[in-house]
Formats: C-alpha cells, sequence, structure tokens
C-alpha cells in the first residue's frame, strides 16, 4: 500500500506508475551583452587534454552540457601539442566565431589569447590550470561548468596587453622559439566591424598616447616581442619558471604545484638575487616621472598623485625584482599589483630595491594582502614602459625573465603596452 500522495500502481496490473518527471532546468537566458554567440559562427571552444587534473573527462562532460542546457552549439578544437592554441584560436577568429571558450592552464590561455588580438573574436576563459590567474582576477567560478553559465550572460570588454621584448641573449630559451610580435597596426576599425570601434585595430595615435609600442632606443634589432595578459616579472621567480621548464613540467592532477615548489625552495635557498638596473617610462599624463604608488598615496588607475610623489623621469634604480602587471594578481593569491586594472590602458610596475635573501618572500608575504607597496624599499608605479638590465659584467649576474608563468628571456627585456587591442568576456555579475 503506497503512502498517501505517493505513487500508485496501474489500475489491473502490478507495475508501479513512474514518480513525478523532475522540473526541467529552465533555458539560459539569452546573450544580452554579445549577440553574436546567437547568430553566425559558432563560438570556438580550445581546450587542453590535460587540462582539469585528475577527473578531468568527467570536467569537460560537464562543461559540454552546460553549452547543451544553454543551447549553445560550439566547435571543439583540442590541443595537440605547445603553441597549437594560438594556430586554434586564430582559426575560428578567421571563420568569423564571435568568442572562444578557452579550457586549460594559463600557458594555454595566453597562446588563445596571442591569436586573437585584433580580431574582434573575445576570449571566454574556462579555469583548467594549476594558477589560474586570469579567472582569479575577473571573478569566475572555479569550477568550469559554472565559469561557462556565468559567462554566457556576461559582457566584453576590451583590454591591451602587455607587451615584453626580449634583448638576445647568451643562451637560448628552454621553452621554444619566441612569439613574434603581430602585423603593424592600421588605423581605425578593421573592415566589417565599424559599428564596434572596439573589435577593430586601434589607431596608431591614439596607441602611442597610451603608451603603447617602443620605449625610445628600442629597435628592430631588440628582438622578438611576445604580448602577456597577466604579468611580466624579470629576477629569481623567473629563474624558479626557467628551471620548471627545463626540467619538463608535471601539471596534471594534484601534483601541478609540486615541480614549483621544488625549484622554488632550491632557487631561492641557494640563488642570490640579481643587480637590476631599471628605468621606468611614465604612464600618459604622469608628467615628468612615473605616478609613484609605494611612497605616496595608494594606486587607483584614475590619475597621478601629486608631483612631489614622483621620481625624475628616466632615472635609473638599482634593483633585486621587478614585475609589471596587467592586473593586481600574481599567482593565486598575490597582489603585488595594486591599482592595476584590465580596463587601464597603462601597466602598474613594482620594484624591490633590497637585496636581502628574505626582501623577495617578504614582499610576497605582503602582497597577499595588497599591502606590498607600504614595505621600506618598494616602489610602485603606473607607467607605460620598462626597462630591465643586468647592473653586474659577471655572467652569473644575468638575470631571467617570464611572462604568464612561460621564461621568455634570459637577459634584458623592455615591457611596454601591445597595440593589439583583444576583446575579453567577463563573467556576469
Amino acid at each position: 500500500m503506497p503512502a498517501p500522495g505517493g505513487p500508485r500502481a496501474r489500475e489491473g496490473t502490478d507495475e508501479a506508475a513512474e514518480p513525478p518527471a523532475f522540473p526541467a532546468f529552465p533555458a539560459f537566458p539569452a546573450f544580452p551583452a554579445f549577440p553574436a554567440f546567437a547568430a553566425g559562427a559558432p563560438p570556438g571552444f580550445v581546450w587542453n587534454p590535460r587540462a582539469g587534473g585528475t577527473g578531468s573527462r568527467e570536467r569537460l562532460e560537464r562543461i559540454r552540457a552546460e553549452f547543451r542546457r544553454a543551447g549553445v552549439e560550439v566547435r571543439e578544437t583540442p590541443t595537440e601539442a605547445p603553441g597549437h592554441a594560438e594556430a586554434l584560436a586564430r582559426e575560428h577568429a578567421a571563420g568569423g566565431a564571435g568568442a572562444v571558450f578557452c579550457w586549460g592552464g594559463d600557458g594555454t590561455l595566453a597562446e588563445t589569447a596571442r591569436g586573437l588580438l585584433d580580431t574582434g573574436t573575445a576570449l571566454a576563459p574556462l579555469p583548467g590550470g594549476t594558477m589560474n590567474v586570469l579567472a582569479r582576477e575577473i571573478g569566475l567560478p572555479r569550477r568550469a561548468p559554472r565559469a561557462v553559465r556565468a559567462l554566457l550572460a556576461g559582457r566584453v570588454i576590451t583590454v591591451r596587453p602587455g607587451l615584453v621584448r626580449p634583448i638576445p641573449a647568451s643562451r637560448p630559451i628552454p621553452a621554444g622559439p619566441p612569439i613574434p610580435a603581430g602585423p603593424p597596426v592600421a588605423a581605425g576599425p578593421s573592415p566589417g566591424n565599424a559599428a564596434d570601434p572596439g573589435r577593430g585595430r586601434p589607431d596608431p595615435a591614439e596607441a602611442a598616447a597610451a603608451g603603447g609600442g617602443e620605449i625610445a632606443g628600442a629597435g628592430a634589432e631588440s628582438g622578438a616581442a611576445r604580448p602577456f595578459l597577466s604579468m611580466c616579472s624579470v629576477g629569481l621567480d623567473a629563474t624558479v619558471v626557467r628551471r620548471v621548464a627545463e626540467g619538463g613540467r608535471q601539471t596534471t592532477g594534484r601534483r601541478g604545484l609540486a615541480p614549483w615548489v621544488r625549484a622554488g625552495l632550491a632557487v631561492f635557498a641557494t640563488a642570490r638575487s640579481p643587480r637590476l638596473r631599471v628605468h621606468l617610462r611614465p604612464a600618459a599624463g604622469a608628467g615628468a616621472g612615473p605616478a609613484a604608488v609605494g611612497e605616496g598615496p595608494p594606486a587607483t588607475g584614475q590619475g597621478p598623485p601629486a608631483a612631489e610623489d614622483r621620481p625624475p623621469a628616466g632615472e635609473a634604480e638599482i634593483a633585486a625584482w621587478v614585475g609589471v602587471g596587467n592586473h593586481r594578481r600574481y599567482a593565486r593569491h598575490l597582489k603585488p599589483f595594486p591599482g592595476a586594472r584590465l580596463e587601464d590602458p597603462h601597466l602598474v610596475a613594482t620594484v624591490v630595491r633590497s637585496r636581502t635573501r628574505f626582501a623577495v618572500p617578504l614582499v610576497a608575504a605582503a602582497s597577499l594582502a595588497g599591502l606590498a607597496h607600504h614595505l621600506p624599499g618598494v616602489r610602485v608605479c603606473r607607467v607605460s614602459g620598462v626597462r630591465v638590465e643586468s647592473a653586474d659584467a659577471a655572467p652569473d649576474g644575468v638575470p631571467d625573465a617570464q611572462a604568464d608563468g612561460d621564461p621568455v628571456a634570459v637577459g634584458a627585456v623592455e615591457i611596454t603596452v601591445a597595440r593589439e587591442r583583444l576583446r575579453l568576456l567577463l563573467p556576469a555579475p
């Protein structure tokens, strides 16, 4: 005898009646901020087969299920080798896709972003790596299926990545050949995007006013340039990045952080911070010198502080570590670039001048609370360009540089704002 209100057997049979159907999941809302999802070529979906760690296949199926539930058909293109994501992203953009979802680590995301520069196709990042720096900065849910929902109802902004140009060094870069800079920038919006200037190429005069291009004295002989989405740094942390790359990364499962921890302990226990000569170029409108943060009011990204808080233009500083950020974060939880915003056409540089063994770890600890700029010997500035070179003549004084977790140079580098634009899909607030 079934309980009152429970399912009853059909009369004349022994078969139990099926329970009431579970309520259907409500249809996902349309894409109010980015109608290109709903028309034209389907969005691309670039994913790294090594992403997601243990249970990656199940996570991938959940992502696919979210797309189906939302009624969005995507064109899947898994990567097959390092650097492949850039070519796949460029292929999706050439096919007219309005957006490319990328599921993988920060390296896969950086490759995909490079393929979408100045194409008008938006990058939609999905967390699937060890650090997920950009995903954390823009407030994406940590689980990729939930991130899909947030992005489908999100909005698009236009950002300019950073650009690091290495000066030819004495030893090769272990991460493979450098990525060459994109084609020259044409004035005005690109064809077919007249209604949306943000989807075209920026005007060169506008880019120069925003601080893009080369630092004075840099020419084509300075080497290839590589865009970065999050940050670039020169110092012992870049040495850690190089050693991990040389040893081969173990980025699957819960072992993702293990090679970084081992290399970090070895480097910071035995190596000495390099002596770096740092030249800062002020952000546009900053007057005589870089807009100072560390020795003045905190940066807000809304303008420079008083003139007395700025160093003289062209002044070189001796430092142990230099980081340049396109947003606040470095690694998972560090925030060494206060005031840096993706929408800001400038960068924020953090310079650590103390070379004691515990100086950089102390700055990292203070960065957990975003307070590194309050430490003595630390300067944080809004800049449009930075040049970093060794202040030592000894061969062992040649510094390492890294961008977005990949080694990019051994030796001097110049860091500027890229002239190319990238459209980035942000989650719904």
